[in-house]
């Protein structure tokens, strides 16, 4: 058993993928492939502890600092950024050079990670990578449904009121004000809030895929 290891369950068949794999490179020198497993928990574990510190810190809108751990937490891990973790931690680094002000370095960071080996890393960049791209949506009163306070207020007071919603009167057939009523076309959402839709929902599958993801190192 190693003195240096994983504690989960998911994480222990990590540990012995790695035996497996260290044997064979080692021509089944036990010592020396143990030897090298340890060393590569060890990486795995600082990368995390890197991480971990990224995260914090971009809770806490400490982006300057968590692209200094992100960047660590790349370097630590085996293989960098073309591991598995490396490319995690390297989309997460571009989200936090884009929350301080680097658009260009987050979205060239992207693009690197969306010809990562790993499937996963792939599709996660490619959300990003499109929400950073897209059009800043610019919204106006149009845009937006006005609630009456008063109303509002009686609802949660319970009164009468919030049984029936108070009607207007129609003006009367054929007169001015009901041609004028005819020839409002009715308003259309601009087309950038259709996509904001798109993009929308394209960032709450990539949240939950990443937070999922995370999970695995906790």
């Amino acid at each position: 058993k190693l003195k240096v290891g994983f504690k989960k369950k998911e994480d222990r068949k990590v540990e012995r993928a790695l035996m497996d794999k260290y044997m064979k490179n080692t021509n089944g020198n036990a010592t020396l492939a143990t030897e090298l497993v340890v060393q590569h928990i060890r990486k795995l574990q600082e990368g995390q502890r890197c991480f971990d510190t990224g995260t914090r810190a971009m809770r806490a809108g400490q982006y300057k600092a968590a692209v200094s751990a992100f960047v660590a937490a790349v370097a630590a891990v085996p293989e960098g950024r073309a591991s598995r973790e490396g490319g995690f931690y390297s989309i997460w680094l571009a989200q936090a050079l884009d929350a301080k002000g680097e658009k260009y370095e987050a979205i060239k960071m992207l693009k690197a990670a969306m010809g990562h080996s790993d499937r996963d890393v792939r599709r996660v960049a490619e959300g990003l990578e499109f929400i950073m791209m897209a059009p800043k949506l610019e919204l106006d009163e149009n845009n937006f449904a006005w609630f009456e306070l008063e109303k509002l207020q009686n609802i949660a007071e319970g009164g009468k009121g919030a049984m029936y919603a108070e009607m207007e009167k129609m003006p009367e057939k054929y007169s001015l004000e009901w041609y004028m009523l005819q020839k409002t076309p009715k308003k259309q959402l601009p087309s950038d809030a259709e996509e904001a839709k798109l993009v929308l929902g394209a960032s709450v599958g990539v949240v939950v895929g990443m937070w999922a993801y995370a999970q695995l190192f906790h």
